[in-house]
C-alpha cells in the first residue's frame, strides 16, 4: 500500500511539474507576443507625422513620440516629468491647456479639437491643429493629444491674403 501511495504521489508530482512547465511556456509566449505588440505600437507612434503626447490632468507628459521628442527635446529623467503647459500655450488664453482639457477627464469618449501653438525647444512657434481625448491607461485617466503641424498652411494663407490686398489688378497672378 505504501509503495502504491508513493507511486501515486510521484505520478501527481510529475503531472504538476508538467503543468508548471506548460504554464511557463504559455506565459513566455504571451510575454513575447506583448513585447512584439509594444514594439509595433512604438514603431507606429515614432513613424507618425503627428505629434503624439500622453499626459495627466496636471500636464505632466508620460509618453511622447519621436516627432514630439524632436520638437521639444528628449523626455525628462526618470522620476521627473516635462509639462505640456510649458510647450503648448496661447498668448490669448488665461487658462493653461491642462485647465482647458480638464472637462475631458469627466466625459469619456469626448474630444476637443482646436489650433494652439507649440513652442519648440528653440522657442520657435509652430502652429498646430490638436485633437485631445481622454483615455484609460492602467486604471488611470490620461489625455491623449495628437497634433498636426499646420505652420506651412498658415504661411500660405497669409501670403494669399497679402497678395489679395496688394495685387488688386492681378498682375502677380499672371506671371
Amino acid at each position: 500500500v505504501l509503495k502504491e501511495s508513493l507511486g501515486n504521489v510521484i505520478n501527481d508530482l510529475e503531472q504538476l511539474n508538467q503543468q508548471s512547465v506548460n504554464h511557463q511556456e504559455t506565459l513566455q509566449q504571451k510575454i513575447n507576443e506583448l513585447t512584439e505588440a509594444t514594439q509595433f505600437n512604438d514603431m507606429l507612434l515614432d513613424s507618425s507625422p503627428l505629434i503624439i503626447l500622453i499626459h495627466d490632468s496636471f500636464g505632466n507628459i508620460h509618453s511622447i513620440n519621436a516627432l514630439g521628442r524632436e520638437l521639444i527635446g528628449p523626455p525628462a529623467k526618470a522620476g521627473e516629468h516635462r509639462n505640456i503647459n510649458e510647450w503648448i500655450r496661447s498668448d490669448f488664453q488665461q487658462r493653461s491647456l491642462s485647465e482647458t482639457l480638464a472637462v475631458l477627464l469627466h466625459d469619456n469618449g469626448k474630444s476637443i479639437q482646436g489650433e494652439m501653438p507649440l513652442f519648440n525647444k528653440d522657442g520657435l512657434r509652430i502652429e498646430v491643429l490638436w485633437v485631445h481625448r481622454s483615455i484609460r491607461i492602467k486604471g488611470q485617466t490620461r489625455i491623449l493629444s495628437m497634433g498636426m503641424d499646420i505652420t506651412e498652411q498658415h504661411e500660405a494663407m497669409r501670403s494669399l491674403q497679402w497678395l489679395g490686398r496688394h495685387d488688386r489688378a492681378g498682375s502677380y497672378t499672371h506671371l
